[in-house]
C-alpha cells in the first residue's frame, strides 16, 4: 500500500525560515487572521486529512474509477465521505472572502493546502480543484447577482452536480 507523508517541516521551514511569512502576511489585507496558530494549526490539519483520508484511497480510486450509467455517476469508494469531511472542515474556503463564507486568509496557506491534496491523491484533488476554478472565475468576472447565488455553495463546498433528464 502507497503511503503518504505531509513535508510538513521542509513547509514550515520554508514559510517561518525562508519566507518570513509572519511579516510578509502583516502587509496583506487578509493576513490579519493568518496568526502562526492559526496557520500551524490549518497546517495539522491539512496534513492529517492528507496523509489519513486522502492518501489511502489512491490505490483503489484509481482501480475503481469513476463510473457513469443511466444518469448517474459513481465514484470510488470512499471518496464522496472523504469529500464530505473536507466540506465539514472548511477546507475549501481557506482563502475566500468571508462575506461568501469563506476564512478570507492569503492565498498561500490555500496553495499549500492543494500541494498536500494533490501530492496524497491527484485524482480526489479534482474534486475540489474544479469548484476552485469556479469559484475564482466568478469573483473575477462574476456579476454581483452571480456571485451572491453561487459563491456560498461552492466556497462552503456543498455544491453539489447532479445530472437532470
Amino acid at each position: 500500500m502507497l503511503t503518504y507523508k505531509a513535508p510538513l517541516r521542509d513547509i514550515k521551514f520554508l514559510i517561518n525560515d525562508v519566507f518570513d511569512y509572519q511579516t510578509h502576511y502583516k502587509s496583506l489585507d487578509n493576513g490579519e487572521n493568518a496568526d502562526p496558530e492559526t496557520v500551524d494549526m490549518i497546517l495539522q490539519g491539512m496534513a492529517d486529512f492528507a496523509e489519513n483520508v486522502i492518501a489511502p484511497l489512491y490505490q483503489s480510486g484509481g482501480e475503481e474509477g469513476c463510473h457513469f450509467e443511466d444518469g448517474v455517476v459513481t465514484t470510488p469508494k470512499g471518496f464522496k465521505e472523504a469529500y464530505d469531511q473536507f466540506v465539514e472542515g472548511g477546507w475549501q474556503g481557506i482563502s475566500y472572502p468571508e462575506e461568501f463564507g469563506g476564512m478570507n486568509l492569503p492565498t498561500s496557506i490555500n496553495l499549500i493546502k492543494s500541494e498536500m491534496i494533490g501530492t496524497a491523491n491527484w485524482s480526489w484533488s479534482m474534486y475540489p480543484g474544479l469548484s476552485t476554478g469556479c469559484i475564482n472565475t466568478l469573483l473575477q468576472y462574476g456579476t454581483d447577482e452571480q456571485k451572491a447565488l453561487y459563491l456560498p455553495k461552492l466556497v462552503e463546498g456543498s455544491c453539489r452536480y447532479h445530472v437532470s433528464d
